[in-house]
């Protein structure tokens, strides 16, 4: 019962997080008041606001890298894996963008108020990854650029799609077709640079 709860908390951060609420205005009492418990019973669980939200990023982090899980066939080029990562993604984000949103941001450390919340290892771990697909695509196609400076403009192309889709509150975006515009995209910008 004891597990439970503390993972229905985190669960609970991680939701107002996908709400798009901002993590000043994320408080003890408002994840209490969600979960219909008191906020002392969230102490009793964690230190505070800080710990919850760091375990909700971390329950975050373990989606994301559950993306990279899913094993391609050996005959499938860089660009493909690269573009089925994408759309991998891209589904992921549709529902998440803004707890994603908030791992991405300044370099990815959020600050507030006295407290801070730092990448963790398992977002290194994911960005990682990526940054391997990326790596493997851009030898393929012979293009010199720096993967990781590629992997963040592939991340923010992703992202700013997906926010136009929240922005204009369209319902069923066709992923597919979207993750192929966002590659257009980053590759006509790579091949521009």
């Amino acid at each position: 019962m004891k597990d439970r709860l503390k993972m229905e908390i985190v669960k609970t951060a991680k939701v107002l997080l996908n709400e798009g609420k901002d993590l000043r205005h994320i408080t003890m009492q408002l994840i209490a008041k969600r979960m219909d418990i008191t906020a002392p019973t969230l102490y009793h669980y964690f230190k505070g606001k800080e710990e919850i939200i760091h375990l909700s990023l971390e329950l975050i982090a373990d989606e994301l890298l559950e993306t990279f899980e899913k094993p391609f066939p050996a005959s499938m080029n860089a660009e493909m894996r690269l573009k089925m990562h994408i759309v991998t993604l891209m589904t992921y984000l549709y529902k998440n963008i803004d707890s994603f949103s908030l791992i991405f941001s300044d370099s990815g450390i959020g600050y507030w108020g006295s407290g801070e919340i730092k990448v963790t290892e398992k977002i290194k771990k994911f960005r990682g990854l990526l940054e391997e697909q990326v790596r493997a695509f851009l030898q393929s196609e012979k293009l010199s650029y720096d993967p990781l400076k590629a992997t963040y403009m592939l991340i923010s192309i992703m992202m700013g799609s997906l926010r136009y889709y929240k922005s204009q509150r369209i319902k069923g975006a066709d992923i597919g077709k979207e993750a192929e515009e966002v590659f257009a995209f980053f590759i006509n910008g790579l091949r521009k640079a």
